[in-house]
């Protein structure tokens, strides 16, 4: 999405131009900072504090709220949505790993889906959907 060196000039001046080393300098400023209050409270320096901002903005600009990102959020939340609507469909599918909860009651069914994709990760989600959704390749043989 972006590169390191679209990072602000600021930024990287104040606070590094690696994430390892960015996360080095708040962490040491924070402590040096609240040190310097006598432990009064917690505390971050001027510099510091104003290139996080300006860094936290760049990232809302330029990745959080992206076309890209955007677009994106909407083909996985299709993708959640179908499988939400497939397995609510289908219980029997999912059914077997929440036997114990199911019969005492205390999951309904649409608990168990959501439970269940939660659970998914999102190789395993894009998997099942491709397997699900998309025509697969014929197999020779198969009839």
């Amino acid at each position: 999405m972006i590169k390191r060196t679209d990072i602000p000039a600021e930024v990287v001046k104040t606070i590094g131009n690696k994430y390892s080393k960015r996360i080095d300098t708040m962490v040491k400023d924070v402590i040096y900072s609240t040190i310097a209050t006598d432990y009064d409270h917690i505390y971050m320096g001027v510099a510091v504090s104003a290139a996080i901002y300006i860094l936290r903005d760049f990232l809302f600009d330029s990745v959080y709220e992206s076309y890209q990102i955007k677009r994106e959020f909407k083909k996985a939340r299709k993708i959640i949505r179908d499988l939400y609507e497939h397995f609510l469909d289908h219980i029997d599918h999912i059914e077997a790993g929440f036997s114990n909860i199911r019969a005492e009651k205390k999951m309904d069914r649409h608990r168990m889906v959501c439970d269940f994709i939660a659970g998914m990760t999102d190789r395993f989600a894009l998997m099942t959907y491709e397997r699900l959704f998309l025509p697969q390749e014929w197999q020779p043989g198969y009839t």
